[in-house]
């Protein structure tokens, strides 16, 4: 069959073309993972990745929250969260790649999970998005753990917050320091104990801003920092 034997090397190139580019696309995901501050960020990054291998118009994704809802995180064109919720709800219970035509907007979605974890649904829309369920199954794993990453540090972020809110509003002074005494942390009610301007304590020790006061502080704070015990100065 002379026009099967002519045509392998242009098949090859293809095949060689398709593979190149998920490729690209699964080292960019990786580093949109690496770069995104949280999910908002992480689906903005993540579009023109997948775009590389399936153009698509739109990205979402639907994440099942710690109170069973589903959150709608999009970038590009959409439909209404109320409608995605409804298409990701149903590839979540069929647990099974879907596609359809909703209101004109061509789309597939894919389950993710991280193990037995079902983490929610990656959705593509476009006019091209329904001949790549495949591509977007085989992204869907990088996806799921970029979204693990995505959500621990929005939470180790939030956990920070917090416990800088409280220490800021202690009504006592408050600081933390380094393995080598320097401060990295320094509530308002210290700076004004110390007659300091906001945030000249960062960065420095303490027996160097008040050598009296300071030395006796540090040498009380060693023993703290050694026990992970309370001390006071």
């Amino acid at each position: 069959m002379p026009f099967v034997h002519e045509a392998r090397p242009a098949v090859k190139r293809v095949i060689h073309d398709v593979e190149e580019r998920l490729v690209a696309a699964l080292h960019a995901i990786a580093e949109a993972s690496a770069a995104a501050p949280d999910l908002p960020a992480l689906v903005a990054h993540l579009h023109p990745a997948i775009g590389s291998v399936l153009p698509c118009e739109g990205l979402l994704l639907a994440i099942r929250e710690s109170d069973g809802r589903l959150g709608c995180h999009h970038h590009g064109p959409s439909l209404s969260d109320a409608t995605w919720r409804a298409i990701a709800l149903q590839a979540l219970e069929g647990n099974r790649p879907l596609s359809g035509t909703t209101d004109g907007v061509v789309w597939v979605a894919v389950p993710l999970r991280e193990r037995e974890t079902a983490l929610g649904v990656l959705v593509a829309h476009g006019s091209a998005a329904q001949a790549g369920a495949d591509v977007l199954g085989l992204v869907a794993e990088p996806v799921a753990t970029a979204i693990v990453r995505a959500r621990a540090v929005t939470e180790v972020r939030e956990a920070e917050a917090k416990f800088r809110a409280f220490m800021r509003n202690l009504p006592g002074s408050a600081y933390i320091k380094d393995a080598g005494g320097h401060h990295v942390f320094a509530n308002e009610a210290l700076e004004r104990l110390l007659g300091l301007a906001p945030g000249a304590v960062l960065g420095h020790r303490l027996e160097d801003l008040v050598p009296g006061v300071g030395s006796r502080c540090a040498t009380s704070s060693r023993p703290c920092a050694r026990s992970g015990t309370a001390s006071r100065c």
